[in-house]
């Protein structure tokens, strides 16, 4: 039975990392969007009466809404720099509805125009897409895009990598628990996360840092005091791994 499998893979996974975060990577995936179907579930009474029992007495969900909050951020703002990333190359945000490459982030789309329509969707959500010239109507009847200079195509591809790297440091406090990164630590993509942490640091120092990127990562939490460079902090290999695979999730910046 498919529920029995997925509860069985949920308590391994459980057993191995000691929490209910399941990430939404390759490997994940599935497991993911069941997890977060029971917990809709239990919300909403429509999960059989045995089955609540047993996901209840494994202490699931088991996650504070704190961290619940973070990982959704965390899924919004990879969608986001996924929808960049397809903006910056193709010129337009017309998704393929038949390119299964792209299935997900039309998905994503849709939703945002859904929520928008409904009232539903965050404001500083809505203002972040209405900044990038996200247009709220999908109709195909839309003007061509006016060409960009050099300057324009710069500015975009800056954005789409300063998304990708505010996504790993959201994964990486989500692992830890702290922003305390390690100089060199985590390069997956180019510019080590440490040192785009001290770069973000500095460049606000300078007043280089804009105010709605000063804003999202105050919002995260995110220290601008502290020991400048920072010490190097063990990490523990599976804490290290699930940051990995988290952040790994992302697009490759262009």
């Amino acid at each position: 039975m498919a529920w029995e499998s997925f509860f069985a893979r949920l308590l391994e996974f459980k057993r191995q990392h000691g929490h209910f975060h399941v990430p939404d990577d390759a490997e994940h995936v599935a497991l993911f969007y069941w997890t977060a179907h029971q917990r809709s579930h239990l919300k909403t009474g429509r999960l059989r009466a045995d089955r609540r029992e047993r996901l209840l007495a494994a202490d699931f969900p088991g996650e504070p809404r704190a961290l619940q909050r973070q990982a959704a951020d965390r899924i919004w703002d990879r969608h986001f720099a996924e929808l960049l990333a397809f903006y910056q190359q193709h010129g337009h945000f017309k998704i393929p509805c038949k390119d299964p490459h792209y299935k997900l982030l039309k998905e994503w789309v849709n939703h945002m125009r859904r929520k928008k329509a409904s009232g539903t969707l965050k404001p500083d959500r809505a203002q972040r897409l209405e900044a990038a010239g996200f247009p709220w109507s999908g109709g195909s009847r839309r003007a061509a895009p006016a060409p960009r200079d050099a300057a324009t195509r710069l500015k975009e591809m800056a954005e789409v990598r300063w998304e990708n790297k505010f996504a790993e440091l959201r994964a990486f406090h989500l692992a830890h628990g702290h922003f305390n990164v390690p100089e060199g630590l985590f390069r997956f993509r180019g510019l080590s996360l440490g040192s785009w942490v001290l770069r973000q640091r500095r460049h606000r120092k300078l007043g280089w840092l804009s105010r709605a990127q000063e804003q999202r990562l105050t919002a995260l939490g995110f220290p601008w005091e502290t020991e400048w460079p920072p010490a190097a902090v063990p990490v523990d290999p599976a804490k290290k791994s699930l940051a990995a695979e988290t952040a790994a999730a992302g697009p490759e910046p262009l």
